[in-house]
């Protein structure tokens, strides 16, 4: 049983056009970059000798998935067969991201989760748990952006930016490892 924490594990082994957001075993075009990484004993990705992994069946989380690079994820996982939860503070756009990915054909629901609160994220692994019966993938994209300068920034904002990218990532992670060492199959938080 292994709990992996990404992007550790993985090394960058080159880029290229058309794709920004790397995923073992993935080649989500949303940008202009392409990244990809080589597990320590697998490689993944497209053009690279990769091959692409199998998420049927796997239950997914995605934090911050109501739009941009966290639904681009989404949707690729929910095309390759997993049950993708939408992890979101904008209930609208997760509601509708959801449903985007259901017409499609993929197996979807939406969660309203503020990452930087504990007992949210627990309930957002419980709320998994009980409609996918378990949890494999915590993919952990939730993050605000404050741009000011070190002189204009305001105390208040600089906690923002700090409760969610970084302790948002410490909650999703500690209740995903927590969730997949007690099933017994670990599982992958990125």
């Amino acid at each position: 049983m292994s709990v992996a924490f990404l992007p550790t594990p993985f090394k960058l082994i080159g880029q290229g056009p058309c794709m920004a957001a790397w995923l073992p075993g993935r080649s989500i075009e949303i940008g202009n970059l392409a990244y990809i990484v080589e597990h320590t004993s697998i490689r993944y990705g497209t053009g690279r000798g990769g091959r692409a992994m199998d998420d049927s069946g796997r239950s997914v989380i995605v934090t911050g998935a109501a739009q941009g690079i966290g639904l681009a994820c989404a949707r690729r996982f929910a095309g390759d067969g997993a049950k993708v939860v939408i992890a979101d503070i904008q209930a609208e756009k997760g509601e509708a991201a959801a449903q985007s990915l259901r017409d499609a054909g993929g197996e979807a629901m939406f969660v309203a989760c503020d990452v930087g609160e504990r007992g949210q994220v627990e309930a957002l692994v419980a709320k998994t748990v009980e409609a996918y019966g378990g949890l494999d993938v915590m993919l952990s994209n939730a993050a605000v952006l404050h741009p000011a300068g070190i002189l204009e920034l305001e105390e208040e904002d600089f906690d923002r930016v700090v409760r969610v990218n970084l302790k948002g990532f410490f909650l999703t992670g500690q209740a995903a490892a927590k969730r997949m060492v007690a099933q017994g199959r670990g599982g992958v938080i990125i």
